[in-house]
Formats: structure tokens, C-alpha cells, sequence
């Protein structure tokens, strides 16, 4: 016969050593450590790549794709991180933008588009195909974004900073030294506009026959030219 305080003793449930809870809270604690560690990571990498640093990126992964011996940049690929609409109004100026019609408008931006396109884009690929952009910092600047980058090609290396839209965060702008895309831009068309008396039309047909003028030579080696600070890519 089996006494009651031996039934007692021999259904008491094991309980697990000193050692085994130490190990499972290690293990918890690990699991933790681990989830908090994945977190900090993911937000790193988030605080690591501005908004206008990705639409740049994304603009330059378009002329590499390209490759350098391509006849012409698959613009399909680039054009969608540019914002012609912005540098159009910009370029005209904003008075005279609103001034126009819907449609001369259109036409005065696609124009424009056309101009880039034809004599920059055969440049900035042979140029970004084979040189290297690396990020350098995002600031702030009179309602826009401006990405500074550093372009190294072959054993030279120059700074590049964009002009994105805080708007679109879109790029309306490229300038290396004291040398300004949109502001050639602006000077050439606003040029044109006093000699052709305000006439759009008339300015919309130069545009167009603008695009069609003979690239710098210098573009045809892919080289920044030193001394030319970077001229050859945004060089009228």
C-alpha cells in the first residue's frame, strides 16, 4: 500500500533546472536583440537614401543601361525623372508661361524635351557609362532639392549638384562649377524671345532646330576636360 505522502511526492510535476531558465532567457533576450538589431538596420538604410538622392540614382541607372557605344539613350527610362513642365515654365519665365495657351504650352515643353534629349543625353551617357556617381549630401535650397554628387571618371573628378522640384522631386536642373543647366537654358531662350519680339511660335521653331545642332567634340572621348570644369555636360 502506497502512503498519501508518497502519491503526493511522485505527482508533483518536475520542474526545470536553474540552468534551463537561465538558457531561456538568454533566448528571449537574444530573439530581442536580434528583432531590435533587424529594425535599426532597416531604418539605417531607409535614412540612407533621400528622396532626391533615389530619383537621381534612378535618372543615371537609365544612361548606364544604356552603355556607353549605344547610339541613343533609351530616354523612356530617364525622361520620367526629369520635369520639363518645371523647366519650361522656369526657362520662360513665369509670367510669360501663363500667358500662353494650353496647347502652346505643350508644344513649348515637348520642344524642349526634344532639345535636352538630342544635345545632352548622347553626352551624359558616354559620360555616366563610364564614370562613377557617388552620392554626397541633400539640402535644402529656395523650395527645391539639391542632390551633391561626386562624378569620378577615369583619374578625374568633379562635383555635381542637382536640382530637383519639391514638388515633383523631379530634376529641373544639373550644374557642375558655376556652370547651370537650366540657367543656359533660360539665357538662350530668353535671348531668342526678345529677338523674336514674344512670338512662342517662333521660339518653339528654334527650339526644335536647336536640338539638331553639332555636339561639343570634346563629348566624343567622354572627358570632363580639365581646365573645362565639367563644361561638356551642360555646355550649350
Amino acid at each position: 500500500m502506497v502512503s498519501r505522502k508518497t502519491l503526493t511526492v511522485s505527482m508533483r510535476p518536475s520542474l526545470p533546472s536553474s540552468r534551463g531558465k537561465l538558457l531561456t532567457r538568454l533566448g528571449s533576450f537574444a530573439l530581442l536583440a536580434f528583432s531590435f538589431t533587424l529594425l535599426s538596420a532597416s531604418s539605417l538604410s531607409s535614412a540612407a537614401a533621400p528622396a532626391g538622392w533615389t530619383t537621381v540614382d534612378q535618372l543615371l541607372k537609365g544612361f548606364v543601361s544604356s552603355g556607353a557605344k549605344a547610339k541613343r539613350p533609351n530616354s523612356s527610362s530617364i525622361t520620367p525623372f526629369i520635369d520639363y513642365d518645371e523647366m519650361s515654365q522656369r526657362a520662360l519665365g513665369r509670367k510669360e508661361w501663363e500667358a500662353l495657351t494650353v496647347v502652346q504650352r505643350r508644344d513649348f515643353s515637348q520642344s524642349l524635351q526634344t532639345l535636352v534629349e538630342k544635345r545632352y543625353y548622347p553626352r551624359w551617357r558616354k559620360i555616366f557609362s563610364k564614370g562613377k556617381v557617388s552620392f554626397v549630401e541633400e539640402s535644402s535650397s529656395g523650395g527645391d532639392n539639391l542632390v551633391k554628387t561626386r562624378l569620378l571618371l577615369g583619374k578625374k573628378s568633379e562635383t555635381l549638384a542637382w536640382r530637383l522640384s519639391e514638388k515633383s522631386n523631379k530634376v529641373v536642373s544639373l550644374c557642375v562649377g558655376d556652370k547651370d543647366l537650366l540657367e543656359r537654358l533660360k539665357h538662350r531662350i530668353q535671348s531668342k524671345q526678345k529677338k523674336s519680339k514674344g512670338n512662342v511660335e517662333v521660339l518653339i521653331a528654334w527650339m526644335r532646330g536647336a536640338s539638331g545642332e553639332k555636339e561639343v567634340a570634346s563629348l566624343d572621348h567622354a572627358s570632363l576636360a580639365a581646365g573645362d570644369n565639367g563644361a561638356g555636360i551642360v555646355s550649350d
